[in-house]
């Protein structure tokens, strides 16, 4: 076999390795010389160069606060996302960045868990700055940063941080603004990891929620609207340990599982599980 022959058929095999990933240098250019090398010796070596696979979708779908996902489709950005659905598109990104790549240009398909809604969205503008923000809306002084954590004290990434994550922000709190109201006969102190040390009887004439614990120092009745997420942040009680003293709740989509009208428990006693009573 003559040597420049040999020496194309060692450099087609070469070229075969390089194909096996799409990580290495096989490219435009190497596909064309090995185009020319089957041509000229009538090879059938393939020449397809590999696609970096990219926004992968996750096989299994972990908790989301919000009980609210949403799948991508052709044309999707995060800010297009963000303006349709009232939230904040770097909170959108920041919830979902094994997923995200690039902000501007999302595959089709995949599923994203949907953060917090905000009661007052705005879309940047190329000349915004955060005190123009604040003046227009009659927020007060820093209210940009405070709404949108991701702002810098002195407000100068706001500009080049929206290229990246986006230019819709919220004007408000996510999730909205919560009072202390609450419904219940008397109220023990509250710890923060969510239980007490005292137990108080449920309001009179409630309509308790099924299988939830008696042992409760603390209760709310659900209203229309309500959300899980709500509930936990507004009485200092964690997911988990509200959806495990009120069993109704269905611990993957809580806020869809909430009855409007049923007295839950917010804060059971430390030895709740002892001597459970329905």
């Amino acid at each position: 076999m003559p040597d420049n022959e040999l020496y194309s058929y060692c450099y087609t095999e070469h070229l075969q390795m390089m194909q096996c990933t799409p990580y290495s240098a096989y490219d435009d250019y190497y596909q064309t010389v090995l185009q020319a090398i089957n041509k000229r010796y009538r090879l059938n070596a393939p020449t397809t160069v590999l696609e970096i696979p990219r926004n992968t979708p996750e096989k299994e779908t972990k908790f989301c606060g919000s009980d609210n996902f949403y799948t991508t489709v052709d044309g999707d950005t995060c800010t297009s996302i963000a303006e349709d659905t009232s939230i904040s598109s770097a909170a959108l990104y920041m919830g979902n960045q094994n997923q995200i790549l690039d902000c501007s240009s999302l595959s089709s398909g995949l599923k994203f868990c949907l953060p917090l809604t905000c009661e007052k969205t705005y879309s940047i503008q190329p000349s915004d700055n955060c005190s123009d923000i604040e003046y227009a809306y009659s927020l007060k002084d820093r209210d940009v940063r405070k709404y949108n954590p991701w702002v810098s004290y002195d407000c100068d990434n706001l500009q080049p941080a929206s290229k990246i994550y986006g230019t819709a922000i919220c004007l408000s709190p996510q999730g909205g603004m919560h009072n202390g109201s609450s419904t219940g006969g008397g109220v023990a102190p509250s710890q923060s990891n969510g239980y007490v040390y005292s137990k108080v009887e449920p309001p009179a004439n409630a309509t308790l929620a099924t299988g939830t614990t008696r042992n409760c120092g603390k209760w709310y009745e659900a209203k229309s609207g309500d959300s899980c997420v709500g509930i936990c942040g507004q009485y200092s009680i964690t997911h988990a340990v509200f959806t495990m003293v009120n069993p109704s709740l269905d611990p993957g989509k809580c806020s869809d599982s909430l009855k409007a009208g049923s007295v839950y428990c917010i804060a059971p006693t430390y030895s709740w599980n002892d001597t459970e009573s329905t």
